[in-house]
């Protein structure tokens, strides 16, 4: 599992969109239009939004767990 602190991925993309996805019904619902995503932007996963989607980021409180190994993104961490 790839893991990389805010603080860099904050340096990474200064300056450039995110969109941070959740999971739950506002993730069917961006789904349903087509996954927009703003040029440039970077898509953040929160909540395991990315076991439902490709992110290049995700963010969870539970980023050691096994059970997230199968998600294939970088990790954001604390």
């Amino acid at each position: 599992m790839t893991q990389q602190p805010w603080h860099a991925l904050n340096n990474a993309y200064a300056g450039r969109p995110a969109l941070l996805i959740g999971k739950g019904p506002s993730l069917q619902t961006w789904l349903d239009a087509g996954s927009p995503i703003p040029d440039n932007a970077v898509l953040i996963a929160i909540n395991h939004a990315a076991a439902a989607t490709p992110c290049d980021y995700a963010v969870t409180t539970h980023g050691e767990a096994p059970y997230l190994e199968h998600i294939s993104t970088r990790w954001v961490v604390g």
